[in-house]
């Protein structure tokens, strides 16, 4: 599981959830963040016909953003 995330990954983050989400990984270093990015991306994969959550994405996609910004 990825870091300060709710335990029930069937629903999207909240707001709250994705501000704090944002927040604590603006705080982390470059590799930190590749990690979490990894780690997310991994957990988005479809296989086996699975389909991501919708917090998985959101987590993924909120990784992204941080990397895209120190580009």
């Amino acid at each position: 599981m990825l870091p300060w995330c709710p335990v029930d990954s069937d629903r999207p983050l909240t707001q709250e959830e994705l501000e704090q989400l944002r927040q604590n990984l603006s705080r982390l270093s470059e590799p930190s963040v590749r990690k979490v990015y990894d780690e997310a991306w991994e957990q988005c994969r479809l296989k086996d016909r699975r389909i991501p959550s919708p917090k998985v994405v959101q987590q993924l996609v909120t990784a992204w953003k941080q990397l895209w910004q120190w580009r």
